[in-house]
């Protein structure tokens, strides 16, 4: 079974992803400091990426966890393949 994966597509949709993070935090910080309005909806601490327990901090720890995902897969295939590599990291 092969998959591929192409980085110049996973790049650009992250690179959209973190965009739409931080123009939805911009907003927030316009609503919050300019028109005085802390909460609208419930939508300017979702985006807040001064805090936690949001949508910013859940896309940082999936990144974070398809990473170590990628590095484990990694690291098996090449252990198949017998060359030796640092399994630390995983």
């Amino acid at each position: 079974m092969n998959l591929e994966i192409k980085s110049e597509k996973v790049f650009k949709k992250l690179l959209c992803i973190i965009i739409a993070l931080v123009l939805l935090n911009i907003l927030g910080l316009i609503s919050k400091y300019y028109f005085d309005h802390d909460y609208v909806y419930g939508l300017v601490p979702l985006f807040d990426l001064d805090t936690e327990k949001n949508i910013p901090t859940f896309y940082s720890a999936v990144a974070i966890l398809c990473s170590s995902f990628l590095l484990f897969f990694i690291a098996v295939t090449h252990k198949k393949m017998e060359i030796y590599i640092w399994l630390g990291l995983v």
